[in-house]
């Protein structure tokens, strides 16, 4: 978890499996966040005391993925908030000014669920992440920014099975839902006419790849 009690620019991180907020906006700063991935972290930001701006960040799984105490404000762009099972967005203030969300995916092509109507503006969208009242999100984005699934961050080439068929060993930087993990998620494009036969869970972040055959010919080769 990170405190910033004091101006700050953060770039390029990820926080995950936090018991408490990921990040937390303190001490009256002002901080600027682009790129931040938050994961499954019992909070994403907490802005406690002073101004933040969050672009092109992720807030995944989670109970809230931002809360702005009354009287502070955030801007929040280009990110996504999904699967918070408390709120995407909580503002304890009044004033939706302070919690600029213009611009953001929130899980559903319909935008937020925000049933309440104590704040004068309603979206009643259950299949959409729940926010609070005195959230702005105009401008909603249909679709995530960037993709949001596990990404790959290791691809071991194993040995072949007895059939002459390649094995990939793929390793991804989140937990997968295994029982449902299907072969048609993966997809080998490349020079040689070799396709995807099969896929094995090894873990919850682990999947073992059987090919159609051996790729036999140079080039490059992408696993999608």
């Amino acid at each position: 978890a990170v405190r910033l009690e004091q101006s700050a620019a953060v770039r390029d991180v990820e926080i995950a499996s936090s018991e408490s907020w990921a990040v937390t906006v303190a001490g009256g700063t002002t901080a600027s966040i682009d790129g931040l991935r938050s994961l499954n972290n019992v909070g994403g930001i907490l802005v406690d005391s002073g101004t933040l701006t969050v672009t092109n960040s992720d807030f995944l799984g989670g109970e809230t993925g931002i809360r702005i105490d009354a009287g502070e404000t955030a801007t929040v762009t280009e990110s996504s908030f999904v699967g918070q099972t408390t709120l995407g967005v909580e503002h304890l203030g009044n004033d939706p000014s302070n919690a600029n969300f213009a611009g953001n995916y929130w899980g559903s092509a319909l935008g937020p669920h925000d049933p309440s109507p104590a704040d004068g503006v309603t979206n009643d969208n259950p299949q959409g992440t729940q926010i609070s009242d005195a959230v702005s999100y105009a401008d909603l984005l249909t679709t995530p920014p960037r993709p949001l699934g596990p990404r790959v961050i290791e691809l071991q080439r194993l040995d072949a099975n007895e059939l002459g068929q390649e094995r990939l060993l793929v390793t991804f930087d989140s937990p997968l839902q295994v029982d449902s993990v299907d072969v048609g998620e993966f997809v080998l494009s490349g020079p040689t006419a070799v396709a995807v036969e099969s896929v094995r869970a090894i873990s919850d972040r682990t999947v073992e790849v059987t090919l159609t055959g051996a790729i036999d010919n140079a080039g490059t080769f992408v696993l999608s």
